[in-house]
């Protein structure tokens, strides 16, 4: 049986929405704690900037990281998104090595 769950609507996001925005606030109230909270643990995680910023960069690599998770950054010159490679051939290519984009 398959783990995978459908979005269908914004609305079924709800609880996971209110449990993300709780361990926010815990975290902003208190960063130095050592959470055991790793949702993203052994994942790797694409993050894909078509413009370089260093402030968006730098925030998802560490929340990625305190997270559990593996960022994978790719700029816009190292992919060929929609020229040379097909979006859709890239989608393919990346959903077999990494866990979310």
């Amino acid at each position: 049986m398959s783990d995978i769950q459908h979005l269908l609507s914004i609305d079924d996001l709800e609880d996971d929405l209110r449990s993300i925005l709780e361990w926010a606030i815990h975290f902003k109230q208190d960063p130095e704690t050592d959470y055991d909270f790793k949702p993203l643990d052994e994942l790797s995680i694409g993050c894909i900037y078509e413009k370089p910023s260093t402030r968006t960069r730098v925030s998802f690599e560490v929340g990625i990281h305190k997270l559990g998770g593996q960022a994978l950054t790719l700029l816009k010159g190292d992919i060929q998104l929609g020229k040379s490679e097909s979006i859709a051939d890239t989608a393919a290519v990346l959903s077999r090595f990494l866990d979310g984009i």
